[in-house]
């Protein structure tokens, strides 16, 4: 792995750790935390973390994935949509309290199986 993989990595990761934690607090909370995130904001870290996320799915592509590989990274980012959908419309702050924190609590589950499907598919592409 080069230098600039690593830093783009490095900024995908940073980037889903900024924009999952509201979820994840909300989740972990139980609904008493109601983060609230500006759009701008929140527009900014979707855009780079599909950037960075986009560009390393293309860098694994030559690498020779194993078979279920496509499988799993299809489940992951369509969840990962769902994550970065949630966030978006929370961002708006016209939404009450309690549809916030209900809309953060699916998105803090998705959060969760998006990782959970990160190490598998880490654990697949390094294995051998």
């Amino acid at each position: 792995m080069t230098l600039s993989s690593s830093l783009i990595l490095g900024v995908h990761i940073v980037m889903a750790m900024l924009l999952a934690g509201g979820a994840l607090a909300v989740l972990f909370s139980g609904g008493t935390t109601s983060p609230a995130l500006p759009r701008q904001t929140a527009v900014i870290g979707i855009i780079l973390l599909l950037t960075t996320g986009i560009n390393n799915f293309i860098s694994r592509l030559g690498t020779g994935v194993p078979k279920g590989y496509h499988m799993w990274f299809g489940i992951k980012f369509l969840l990962a949509l769902h994550v970065v959908t949630m966030i978006y419309l929370v961002s708006g702050g016209k939404l009450s309290d309690e549809k916030r924190i209900r809309l953060l609590k699916g998105a803090g589950a998705s959060v969760i199986a998006v990782v959970l499907i990160s190490v598998y598919l880490n654990f697949l592409a390094t294995r051998g």
